[in-house]
C-alpha cells in the first residue's frame, strides 16, 4: 500500500497529514481536499476504505471520483491510481454551476421553486429550463451536463451513488429538451444519459449533445465516442457522427454530422471599441446543405462552458449581431441543424476583444463602417487591456497606450489587433472641422483695433487649454502675434496695435491654421466703438507679489495694464513666527490713464511689520507701441494710513518700461518714495526709499503665464542707509477669471520675511 497526498510534502505521517488537511483548502478542480492512492496487489475497495477511513462501509467514497464499481468486492487492478476524499464527507450529487434566468428546480416529492447558482442537487431532484434559459450542472465526479432551454431532467448521479437504487445508472434522465454532456477527463469513463422511454446514451466524450423531441431523439458526438441503446439494440457512434432513435425502436446507424459553415468574407474577430461602455460584435456565414436552422453561441471562455447567448435562427438568417456588450473577451461559433434534427459541427471560433474607451472632447461616437469620427482636439483614453496592440498610420504594432492626444499625434488611421495576431481591425479617422471666423472693429486711420474671433466646431472642448487660439498678422513689414482671450463659448477677442496689412490668420497652440481673412475684405463689427482705447502689450501680471513689509511693499506694475480686480492673501515666516495679511487690488483704464487702488487688512500677527496703508494712484502710458514694441509709462501713488497705529502717509512716483518677444516679456520699475511727517504712534517706515523691480514673464499657453522677479531697495532709516531685497516667482492662469500663486524669499526678515507665499483670485477685462 502506498499513499500520495496531493499538494503536501512527502514523508508526512498519515495521521499528521490528515490533521493538517482539516485546515487546508479544497484541491483545485475538486469540491474538497483529495488524496492520490496507488493500489497494491490484491487490494479491494473495502481494504482501502478500512485503511483510510477506518471502516469498510465507506466504499462509496472510493467510487466518488473513480470509474470503478465496488459492489462485487473484487480486487482492483494493481498500480491503479485512485483519487479519494482525504476524510469522510457527504456531498450533494451535483450543483448548479451557472445558469441563466427562468430555471427552476424541484426536490424529490417537493414543489417547483426558482433555482440559483451554486444550488445543491440531490438524487431524484428535477431541473427545468424555461424560455431562453440554460443551466450548467456539475456532478461531484466532475461530469458536466448543460441544459438548453425547455429541458426537463431528473438527477440520478454517478454510478456509485445510484448502484443500489438502479440497475441502469445514469447521471440524468432526459424527459424533454436538450442536454450537452461531457467529462472532465475520459480515463476510461463515460457519462450516462437515460432518455424517457427506456433508451440510454453512454458517452465517453467531452462533448456529446442529446436532443429529445416527441417523435425522435438525436445524438451528436463531437468528441470521443458514444454508445446509443434503444429497443435492445446498441450502436457505437464515433466522433463527428450521430445517431437517432424513435420510441421503442432501435437506433439508426451512425452518419456524419452536418459540416461546419464557413465565415463570410469581412467577418473577422479581433478588437472592438466600447466608446459608451458597450460595443457590438457581428458576423455572417455561408449556407450549409440541408440546414433548416443555425445555432449561434457566444461565450466568455473558448470551451463555450460559460455562455452569454445561445440562439437558434431559421436557415434564411445567416448573420448575427450582438449589441451592448461590456468590455471583455467573447467567443462566437455557429452550428447547422439539418432536416433530421442533427446538430452539426461548429465553425471555427471567432474571438472578439472589446476594449473600454473614453473620448474626452466632442461627441462620444463609436466607430462605424470602418470610420471613427472624432474631434481633432479630443483625448482618447483606453482601459487596461492585456494582449492588445495598436498601429498608428500603418506603423509597426506596439502595446495599446493608456491615452492618445489627437491634437498632437493627429493620426489618420488606427489599427487594433490581439497581440501577435495576423489580422487587425482598422479605422479611418474622420475629424470634425474646427474653423475660425474673424471680424475687425475700427482698423482704420492707424489706431489700434479689436479682432473678434468665433470658433465653429469647438463643441465641449476646453478651447483655451486644448486649442489655444492666437491671431497673427503683418504690419509695417513685421509679423505680429496677438493673444486671444475668451469672451464666451467659442468667442475670443484680441487687440491689434497696428492696422493689419494683408492676411490675418488664426492658429492654434501648435501653429496649425484655423482661419484666414484678407484685411481688405474684413467684415467690420459695429458692436464696439472704433475709439476703443488701445491697451498695448500685455506686461507683468495682474496680481503682483506683495511683500509684507513697510520697507519693500512696492508693487510690480505695468504701464499698459488690463482692467482687473483681485483678492489676495499673503503668508510669511520669520524667526519670530508666522504672519499673514489679505488685500484687495483693482485697476481701471481711462484711455492712456489707468487708476489703481490697493487696500490691505491689518497684519494678522505681531511677528511681521506689514504695510497696512491704503495706496491709490494713477499710471500714464507714454507710448503707443504695438504688441512687441517698447512700452513706457509713469506712475504717481499716495499711501494713506488706515489705522491710528499704521505707517505714516507716503508719496511714491516712478517709471516703468517693458517689451514682449512672442511668448516672452520683460518689465522693469524704477521708483522713489518719500515719507510725510511721522507721528509718535505711527508704525515705523523709512524716511525715503529708492527701489528697482525687474522681472520676466513666459506664456506657457495664452491662458497660463509664469513670472520671476527681483526686487531691491535702498532705504533711509534714521541716519542709516540700508539695502534690502528679495527674489520671487509664480504663475498666473486664466482669462476672464484668473488665479495666481507666488512665492518670495529674502535674506532679511524686515524685508517681508525669510519665506512668503501669496495666492489670489480675480477677474480681468480685455
Amino acid at each position: 500500500m502506498k499513499l500520495h497526498v496531493v499538494n503536501l510534502t512527502s514523508g508526512c505521517a498519515l495521521l499528521a497529514c490528515a490533521a493538517s488537511a482539516l485546515a487546508q483548502p479544497a484541491t483545485p478542480g475538486y469540491p474538497e481536499r483529495v488524496l492520490q492512492w496507488t493500489v497494491q496487489e490484491g487490494e479491494t475497495c473495502a481494504d482501502i476504505s478500512t485503511a483510510l477511513y477506518g471502516d469498510p462501509r465507506h466504499t462509496d467514497l472510493v467510487e466518488r471520483y473513480n470509474a470503478l464499481s465496488c459492489s462485487e468486492s473484487k480486487p482492483i487492478a494493481a498500480g491503479t491510481t485512485l483519487v479519494l476524499p482525504d476524510k469522510v464527507t457527504t456531498l450533494p450529487t451535483a450543483s448548479l454551476k451557472s445558469m441563466a434566468p427562468s430555471v427552476r428546480a424541484r426536490p424529490a416529492g417537493g414543489s417547483w421553486q426558482p433555482a440559483s447558482p451554486g444550488m445543491p442537487l440531490y438524487r431524484n431532484d428535477n431541473v427545468n429550463t424555461l424560455d431562453r434559459a440554460r443551466a450548467d450542472i456539475r456532478f461531484v465526479d466532475r461530469t458536466r451536463v448543460v441544459l438548453a432551454e425547455h429541458t426537463l431532467v431528473v438527477i440520478f448521479g454517478t454510478a456509485a451513488q445510484t448502484r443500489v437504487s438502479r440497475t441502469d445508472p445514469a447521471a440524468v434522465q432526459l424527459d424533454e429538451g436538450e442536454v450537452e454532456a461531457g467529462l472532465a477527463a475520459l480515463a476510461g469513463r463515460s457519462v450516462g444519459i437515460a432518455v424517457q422511454g427506456g433508451a440510454r446514451v453512454d458517452a465517453a466524450s467531452r462533448d456529446t449533445v442529446v436532443r429529445k423531441k416527441p417523435a425522435r431523439t438525436t445524438v451528436s458526438v463531437f468528441d470521443g465516442a458514444a454508445k446509443v441503446q434503444s429497443a435492445g439494440t446498441t450502436v457505437d457512434v464515433p466522433e463527428n457522427n450521430g445517431s437517432s432513435f424513435q420510441p421503442s425502436r432501435p437506433p439508426t446507424p451512425p452518419r456524419p454530422l452536418p459540416p461546419p459553415a464557413s465565415w463570410a468574407p469581412g467577418s473577422p474577430g479581433g478588437v472592438r471599441l466600447a466608446v459608451d461602455s458597450h460595443a457590438t460584435i457581428d458576423a455572417s456565414w455561408g449556407p450549409v446543405d440541408r440546414a433548416v436552422a443555425y445555432r449561434i453561441e457566444v461565450a466568455v471562455d473558448p470551451e463555450f462552458h460559460d455562455l452569454v447567448a445561445r440562439e437558434e435562427v431559421p436557415a434564411t438568417v445567416r448573420s448575427f449581431r450582438g449589441d451592448r456588450l461590456p468590455p471583455g473577451v467573447y467567443h462566437l461559433r455557429v452550428r447547422a441543424i439539418d432536416d433530421e434534427d442533427y446538430l452539426g459541427l461548429s465553425t471555427s471560433t471567432l474571438t472578439f476583444t472589446i476594449v473600454g474607451c473614453r473620448v474626452d472632447g466632442g461627441a462620444p461616437r463609436s466607430p462605424s463602417g470602418g470610420v471613427w469620427k472624432l474631434h481633432p482636439y479630443a483625448v482618447v483614453s483606453f482601459d487596461a487591456a492585456k494582449n492588445v496592440e495598436l498601429s498608428v498610420d500603418g506603423r509597426p504594432f506596439g502595446p495599446l497606450p493608456a491615452r492618445i492626444d489627437l491634437s498632437t499625434l493627429a493620426p489618420t488611421s488606427l489599427a487594433f489587433r490581439p497581440g501577435g495576431a495576423a489580422d487587425a481591425v482598422s479605422y479611418r479617422i474622420d475629424y470634425e472641422r474646427v474653423d475660425a471666423r474673424i471680424a475687425l472693429d475700427g482698423c482704420r486711420g492707424g489706431t489700434p483695433c479689436k479682432a473678434i474671433v468665433t470658433l465653429s466646431g469647438s463643441g465641449d472642448i476646453d478651447t483655451q487649454a486644448r486649442i489655444g487660439p492666437r491671431l497673427m498678422y503683418a504690419a509695417a513689414g513685421r509679423t505680429l502675434q496677438v493673444p486671444l482671450f475668451s469672451t464666451g463659448p467659442g468667442a475670443f477677442a484680441g487687440t491689434l496695435q497696428e492696422p493689419p496689412a494683408g492676411t490675418i490668420t488664426v492658429v492654434d497652440r501648435l501653429g496649425r491654421v484655423l482661419g484666414r481673412l484678407d484685411e481688405s475684405a474684413a467684415p467690420r463689427s459695429t458692436s464696439i466703438a472704433s475709439t476703443t482705447p488701445a491697451r498695448g502689450p500685455h506686461l507683468g501680471v495682474e496680481a503682483p507679489m506683495l511683500a509684507l513689509s513697510t520697507m519693500t511693499s512696492a508693487l510690480w506694475w505695468s504701464p499698459a495694464p488690463a482692467p482687473a480686480f483681485h483678492l489676495g492673501g499673503t503668508g510669511t515666516h520669520t524667526t519670530a513666527g508666522y504672519g499673514a495679511q489679505a488685500h484687495m487690488h483693482g485697476v481701471a483704464n481711462l484711455g492712456r490713464v489707468s487708476l489703481d487702488a490697493l487696500i490691505p487688512t491689518p497684519p494678522m500677527a505681531d511677528a511681521i511689520a506689514a504695510d497696512s496703508a491704503g495706496w491709490m494712484g494713477a499710471r500714464v502710458r507714454m507710448t503707443d507701441g504695438a504688441h512687441d514694441d517698447l512700452a513706457v509709462g509713469t506712475m504717481l501713488r499716495v499711501g494713506l494710513p488706515l489705522a491710528a497705529d499704521g505707517p505714516p502717509a507716503r508719496l511714491e512716483t516712478g517709471v516703468a518700461a517693458g517689451k514682449t518677444y512672442g511668448t516672452f516679456g520683460w518689465l522693469a520699475n524704477l521708483g522713489f518714495r518719500d515719507r510725510f511727517e511721522a507721528g509718535p504712534r505711527r508704525a515705523p517706515a523709512p524716511s525715503s526709499q529708492a527701489f528697482l523691480l525687474a522681472g520676466v514673464t513666459w506664456d506657457l499657453t495664452p491662458a497660463i503665464r509664469t513670472w520671476a522677479l527681483i526686487d531691491s531697495s535702498l532705504l533711509r532709516v534714521r541716519d542709516d542707509s540700508l539695502a534690502r531685497g528679495g527674489v520671487a516667482a509664480g504663475i498666473e492662469a486664466g482669462t476672464t477669471w484668473f488665479g495666481s500663486l507666488g512665492v518670495r524669499g529674502s535674506g532679511w526678515e524686515q524685508a517681508g520675511g525669510l519665506l512668503s507665499a501669496q495666492i489670489a483670485v480675480g477677474t480681468r477685462v480685455w
